[in-house]
């Protein structure tokens, strides 16, 4: 079977986040697929627009919504059959999701996860914009940080989107021994990747569910589906 193309819409802060996701895409393919020539690979299609400030807390969200939606309907128009938004802040200006397409949407797959795991109530470390906007609230939930760690997070934040490598251990170490999401794509990008079992990386979350989506699923069955289909590492497990 032909692996349905993939769009992965870029952008938030920036792209660097996105391309994380793209690269555990390409990994993910590699390993549960055994893909290593170009044949072998889903089409992906990675769109990195010049999005008007998303990180501004008062930014009204009629012009990022706009172009958010522009930028779906031009993966639409290149042939994406699974087009993916992997950025919590980008999402959070989603407002349109019936595109005729399959649209993985991060905050909706963590919900499925999140239940599929019986995780309830973690700790949500994200930008004060998405924090503010309420997207993860609405999708599942969580709490957050108090103002003094989210001061550090949104410093670290920056370091980040400034594609420096970032630490942050001393930040987990302040936290309580409980499920931690990193909703920040560019951080888990760039964080020196920690040992730490409470942390949840939607990064590769993602990538696992859109691969596998790509490799097994189908338009039928992803209008029919309510919840978090298994990805392929589980349904080998499963079989």
């Amino acid at each position: 079977m032909t692996p349905r193309s993939i769009g992965i819409v870029a952008g938030g802060g920036g792209p660097l986040g996105s391309s994380s996701v793209l690269r555990n895409i390409i990994l993910e393919c590699q390993k549960q697929y055994n893909s290593w020539r170009s044949y072998e690979f889903p089409c992906i299609n990675f769109y990195s627009f010049p999005y008007s400030e998303m990180l501004l807390d008062k930014n009204s969200c009629s012009i990022p919504s706009r172009e958010l939606s522009y930028c779906i309907q031009q993966l639409k128009l290149t042939g994406m059959e699974i087009i993916t938004i992997p950025c919590f802040t980008v999402s959070s200006y989603l407002t349109y999701h019936n595109y005729g397409v399959e649209l993985i949407e991060v905050g909706v797959m963590m919900n499925h996860y999140l239940e599929k795991e019986t995780i309830k109530n973690p700790l949500v470390l994200c930008s004060k914009r998405t924090r503010n906007s309420g997207y993860c609230d609405r999708n599942f939930e969580c709490h957050y940080p108090n103002e003094t760690v989210q001061k550090e997070l949104n410093y670290l934040i920056e370091q980040a989107l400034q594609g420096e490598q970032v630490d942050i251990r001393p930040l987990l170490s302040q936290l309580p021994d409980q499920p931690i999401v990193c909703a920040c794509t560019v951080l888990n990008s760039q964080m020196h990747a920690p040992d730490d079992p409470r942390l949840i990386n939607p990064n590769k979350l993602l990538a696992q569910y859109v691969v596998y989506r790509s490799f097994e699923g189908s338009v039928q069955d992803h209008l029919s589906n309510t919840g978090f289909i298994e990805t392929h590492r589980e349904a080998i497990s499963r079989n």
